[in-house]
């Protein structure tokens, strides 16, 4: 039985993307972030991918979303601070 999805070259498991990020921890870090960018309407930086999760998991495997990504701010990155009372 094949496959109801076409794959193209790249490996989508989760653990090929932490092997490239170093360990499952931060990819699920760098994940989540790039997935609310490309929600939020950010660009993607492949062509590949129907949903955000894959077009992230495209940007790993593709070298274009690195462990420097965690210290990436998006531009509309809004943390909220505590006042002190």
């Amino acid at each position: 039985m094949q496959n109801k999805h076409n794959r193209d070259n790249v490996s989508l498991s989760s653990e090929d993307a932490a092997k490239k990020i170093g360990n499952l921890f931060d990819t699920v870090l760098i994940l989540s972030q790039r997935i609310r960018e490309l929600k939020s309407g950010h660009a993607a930086l492949v062509n590949q991918g129907d949903t955000p999760l894959s077009k992230a998991m495209h940007e790993i495997a593709a070298g274009k979303v690195t462990k420097a990504w965690l210290k990436h701010e998006s531009p509309d990155y809004n943390p909220k601070r505590r006042t002190a009372t």
